[in-house]
């Protein structure tokens, strides 16, 4: 009787000696990797690629070296940029490589602030397209589409729909960037496997009218999609991440080694109910040469991370709300952004050896603030009385004449006059700390040294270019050698 094992498409099976695993597996990294000179000369005799490769055996160590000497010959980053992003095109495990071992010189080349004018000028520099794109018109599929990503086992997935990209507004598709740069530091300073990563944009269209008309813009060329449509799309999206992803597993005779080769290289997908073509006519097709086959469930899974980044205000928030308690999910901009910002103000005052103060700055930072000064011992009224916040009508305080208050910013409203101009409510309230998340440049002035020898100032809209002020300004502008001596902090955002 002729045994019969069970495999799942696109695995090899165990029956399959050692060497044909190694030459499957071998062989699929060098169609990848032309440029991998690290293989022996045993091996490249074994798996085919003797004379495809220079005859100099190289270590993973002079590989990143040659890599670093290329990127330096760049004159600008955004060259770098590209060069980066073609070397992840031939060899992804070069290029994680290269920005694990040299994350400081790396991080501004692959993420922000170069990223931002990759985003810019996408439709120019695009060479391979990258990521998964869901747009408006797949309403209604977006389990079926998403079942196309070549990866099985997906842990982390960065998703963004353009409408706030950095500090550079609504980039549509150019945004794509975004969830491709984050996902490479979660690769480079969290050592997660490329594999498990997803980038996904979803493309309901823009209102960057410069876009429209551009030629080169790869996206829906039509005005945003808003309102219960919109909603319906990323509820849909949401639901599907950790809907099954079925497989075909399939039962063969072993004696068939050609067909075991083939056969194994496949991956035929089928929808959750087993409805699509494949899994109704290729199934048969299989069976009828001997092959039985039957549906094996896969999934994502509800621990699979979804991370909403550079989402418009008014959508970030309430998809946060709306989502945070049913699925593994994380916003960046308001979480993110808060938790470091928060970091940054304890480990001030740390130095300043004072207690955590009021600030300026964003809904999420202001938000996290509260907490921190809760376990401190101020009570929720003190607490928010140490946070002030001002947006682009200016100081936000109950009855303001110009309106503009959110019911997130509500909670947040001062009893106060209206103030319009940041200097001058700087002046007014004298904070010990101040947070810029408005993509704002210039903001800052001279007026927190006037009465701070030692003040906070966090310049945090990026890219660089959008900062409130630089860090050589804050420099010359304050005294670090005097103390603190005040305890408020403003928050400074865009609505």
């Amino acid at each position: 009787m002729i045994p019969r094992l069970e495999f799942r498409l696109g695995q090899a099976p165990e029956s399959i000696s050692k060497m044909m695993v190694v030459l499957f597996i071998k062989t699929k990294q060098v169609e990848r990797d032309q440029t991998a000179m690290c293989f022996t000369l045993k091996e490249r005799q074994l798996l085919g690629p003797q004379g495809l490769l220079p005859p100099a055996i190289l270590t993973p160590e002079q590989e990143v070296y040659f890599v670093m000497q290329n990127s330096y010959r760049w004159d600008n980053d955004l060259d770098r940029y590209i060069y980066m992003r073609s070397l992840q095109d031939r060899s992804k495990k070069l290029f994680c490589r290269t920005i694990m071992q040299n994350v400081e010189l790396m991080m501004p080349i692959i993420y922000t602030p170069t990223v931002g004018q990759a985003c810019l000028k996408c439709g120019i520099t695009l060479r391979k397209p990258r990521g998964f794109y869901i747009t408006i018109h797949d309403l209604g599929h977006v389990y079926d589409i998403i079942c196309n990503w070549q990866s099985d086992d997906v842990k982390a997935i960065v998703v963004t729909d353009g409408e706030r990209i950095l500090g550079l507004g609504d980039l549509g598709a150019y945004g794509m960037g975004i969830p491709v740069g984050k996902l490479a530091l979660y690769t480079a300073l969290a050592g997660m496997p490329p594999h498990l990563c997803l980038p996904i944009l979803i493309d309901v269209g823009t209102d960057n009218e410069g876009l429209l008309k551009d030629p080169l813009y790869i996206g829906l060329k039509q005005k945003r999609v808003r309102g219960a449509k919109y909603d319906a799309l990323i509820d849909e999206f949401m639901n599907a991440v950790p809907a099954l992803s079925r497989r075909l597993v399939m039962r063969y005779p072993v004696r068939y080694k050609f067909v075991q080769g083939i056969v194994a290289s496949l991956c035929i997908r089928a929808d959750a109910s087993g409805s699509t073509l494949s899994a109704y006519v290729i199934r048969p097709i299989f069976a009828r040469l001997g092959f039985r086959c039957k549906i094996n469930p896969r999934r994502y899974g509800g621990n699979c991370l979804v991370h909403f980044e550079d989402f418009g205000n008014h959508n970030a928030f309430r998809l946060l709300e709306h989502y945070r308690n049913s699925f593994c999910t994380f916003n960046d901009d308001i979480q993110g952004t808060a938790s470091v910002a928060v970091a940054g103000i304890l480990a001030s005052l740390n130095i300043t050896g004072k207690k955590a103060p009021g600030q300026r700055a964003s809904i999420g930072i202001a938000k996290l603030l509260i907490m921190a000064l809760q376990e401190e011992g101020a009570t929720t009224q003190e607490a928010y009385s140490k946070i002030w916040m001002v947006d682009s009508k200016g100081l936000i305080v109950k009855d303001r004449p110009s309106g503009g208050l959110t019911d997130e910013k509500l909670p947040f409203a001062q009893s106060h006059s209206p103030v319009d101009n940041l200097e001058d409510v700087v002046k007014l309230i004298k904070p010990t700390a101040i947070i810029g998340a408005a993509a704002q440049p210039g903001a800052f002035t001279e007026a927190m040294a006037e009465f701070n020898e030692r003040p906070i100032i966090f310049a945090l809209s990026n890219p660089t270019s959008k900062a409130e002020c630089t860090a050589e300004q804050a420099y010359k502008a304050t005294d670090v050698s005097r103390t603190l001596e005040n305890n408020h902090v403003i928050l400074m955002f865009e609505i």
